[in-house]
């Protein structure tokens, strides 16, 4: 069992890497793709009642307009946080094709999905270990009784005198 817990230690690290390795990929490729451009909010964003008091809330699809690299005034739907108000400045990034998209993975959390990736399937393997060792020893439990109890029914008679016919005296 400690030699599994091991290599499921080391199955879980190898995890954790891959899926950092890949996000951070993805976050390079997408940051190759993708550029910020300003634009302006179209409307207000409606203060949402969960709004905290740092200023930010939920996210919010709000009508946004901004001038690509080409030069010409595009509009779309951007998602934005906090309470906003039409004409106030935000980011968004755009895709070589000049939709909107979402901003590029960051390699913070391409770090964080391989240290959750690793942690939940060392946490798996865990508790599969555990399964199986109070498994194998109730296995064991019940193995011993039966054998405990052959050799009781075995041993019994003749510690008790029975066998002989009286008492051990």
């Amino acid at each position: 069992m400690a030699a599994l817990a091991l290599l499921g230690a080391v199955l879980a690290m190898i995890i954790g890497f891959h899926v950092h390795g890949s996000l951070l990929e993805r976050a390079r490729t997408e940051a190759a793709s993708r550029t910020p451009v300003r634009a302006v909010l179209l409307q207000n964003v409606a203060p949402m009642p969960e709004v905290g008091d740092a200023g930010s809330g939920p996210l919010t699809q709000v009508p946004v307009r901004w001038v690509d690299a080409d030069g010409a005034v595009r509009e779309g739907n951007a998602t934005v946080d906090g309470a906003l108000r039409a004409g106030d400045p935000t980011v968004v990034w755009v895709d070589r094709s000049h939709h909107l998209v979402s901003p590029p993975t960051r390699a913070a959390d391409a770090t964080a999905a391989g240290y959750v990736a690793s942690g939940i399937t060392l946490f798996v393997i865990i508790a599969v270990l555990t399964m199986a060792w109070f498994g194998i020893r109730q296995l064991a439990i019940a193995r011993n009784c039966v054998r405990w109890g052959r050799e009781w029914a075995e041993v019994e008679p003749r510690w008790s005198g029975r066998t002989y016919g009286g008492s051990l005296s």
